[in-house]
């Protein structure tokens, strides 16, 4: 009996490996299609140009810029 356990558990091991690998391979393959797809349809919409205020237009920034390490410059 304790011969048969390690055998049948490396068995089903190697089942349930093979399943989730061609599930895998499926899922790359779909989403790969779609992909090149898109690519050569150009389907990303492109934004619209933020319109430039008129001449008696008040601007005024309010954002400030923050560095990407999130640390303020040392002058």
């Amino acid at each position: 009996m304790s011969e048969r356990t390690p055998r049948r558990r490396r068995l089903l091991r190697v089942a349930e490996r093979a399943i989730l690998g061609a599930g895998m391979t499926l899922v790359a393959f779909v989403v790969e299609r779609r992909l090149l797809k898109a690519l050569r349809q150009g389907s990303t919409a492109r934004p619209h140009p933020i319109p430039e205020p008129g001449p008696g237009a008040q601007v005024t920034a309010t954002a400030t810029a923050v560095p990407p390490n999130g640390r303020e410059r040392q002058t």
